[in-house]
């Protein structure tokens, strides 16, 4: 369905902040101020609080809180290469039926596996992941980059393939202190973490989740839209987050 300005309004009164154009479909969950740009579609994705995607034709995404993915990023499905053929007429596509009369209800789909990234990614513009990966915590992908295995966190990638090219942060006793604390669960709106100093920042967080924490994001609302009636039906549902 696309968004319209009606419901625009009332999606953003809930936290939730797609804009007119912005396409959904599909189920899954959205979590509180996540955001869309007018020109993203997402086909069954779970999206985390505070992330945010302006990309088109994303499936089965799972992406954790604090994200930002940029435009054009694809998934690779997974062609059954030890046929005799990947031809499109002896293969199945959703919503599409180019097949040869003798192969109806025998052909295989192509195999889109859901992608796991985590929390506080950030994915560059024209990257293209395979189905099935994990994107850990802290990670960075550069722009044009083909990702064809798992990112470990905290580190940055780049290339056709995608290679690490270096840690997010050279100092590894700060990386062990940001994931420890684990502050991307967390929602830090409102308070004064001074993000421009990475090392002023986890020393205020550390000393505030052990004081006095902030509310969990492990609320938000799961989605099904109904295509038929231009609708999507929204309930409360909370996630916990690791």
């Amino acid at each position: 369905m696309i968004i319209t300005t009606q419901i625009s309004a009332q999606l953003r009164k809930l936290g939730l902040a797609l804009p007119p154009g912005a396409q959904i479909t599909g189920q899954g969950y959205l979590g509180y101020h996540c955001f869309l740009t007018h020109e993203a579609a997402l086909d069954s994705c779970s999206i985390g609080s505070y992330s945010g995607v302006r990309t088109k034709d994303v499936r089965f995404l799972k992406l954790g809180n604090y994200c930002a993915v940029a435009d054009e990023l694809k998934f690779v499905g997974e062609h059954d290469y030890q046929r005799i053929t990947t031809s499109i007429c002896t293969i199945a596509t959703e919503g599409r039926h180019w097949l040869f009369s003798n192969f109806q209800g025998q052909a295989p789909y192509i195999n889109f596996r859901a992608i796991n990234i985590g929390h506080d990614v950030w994915i560059g513009t024209r990257v293209t992941i395979k189905g099935g990966l994990n994107i850990g915590d802290g990670a960075v992908i550069g722009a044009g980059s083909v990702v064809t295995h798992d990112v470990e966190p905290y580190t940055i990638v780049a290339g056709c393939p995608a290679r690490p090219l270096k840690r997010r942060f050279a100092d590894e006793q700060l990386i062990a202190r940001i994931h420890k604390s684990k502050w991307f669960l967390y929602d830090w709106d409102g308070i004064d973490v001074q993000w421009g100093d990475v090392y002023k920042t986890i020393d205020i967080m550390e000393e505030r989740l052990a004081t006095n924490p902030p509310q969990l994001l492990n609320h938000g609302f799961s989605y099904k839209v109904d295509e038929a009636a231009n609708s999507i039906q929204l309930r409360p549902a909370q996630t916990v987050e690791s």
